[in-house]
């Protein structure tokens, strides 16, 4: 994860981030939603495996600065690229802030 900046609470029940394996319906990673800050999250250094499904929640009662995921694709896949960036709406991407 390079950025999340949600709004905080004790079960995530304003904004919250979901990421889970495979569609709506699979594991829910880290077992939990995602809210707070970068430093609030379990560890996002996870291999996942097929496709992954991400729901961004907000109740637009606090203003924050979003969420940033930087990805890269397995092989045999259906994307633009074998890298990228997805963001909440109103989160800066920058095009050239890809580590090697």
């Amino acid at each position: 994860m390079m950025d999340f900046d949600l709004e905080a609470s004790d079960y995530c029940n304003g904004d919250y981030v979901e990421i889970r394996q495979g569609s709506s319906s699979g594991a829910l990673f880290g077992g939990r939603r995602l809210c707070g800050s970068k430093d609030s999250l379990p560890s996002l250094d996870s291999l996942f495996i097929g496709d992954i499904w991400i729901k961004l929640r907000t109740d637009e009662a606090t203003v924050a600065k979003g969420f940033m995921l930087r990805f890269k694709t397995a092989t045999n896949v259906v994307l633009s690229g074998e890298t990228g960036q997805i963001a909440s709406p109103g989160m800066y991407v920058c095009p050239f802030c890809y580590d090697s």
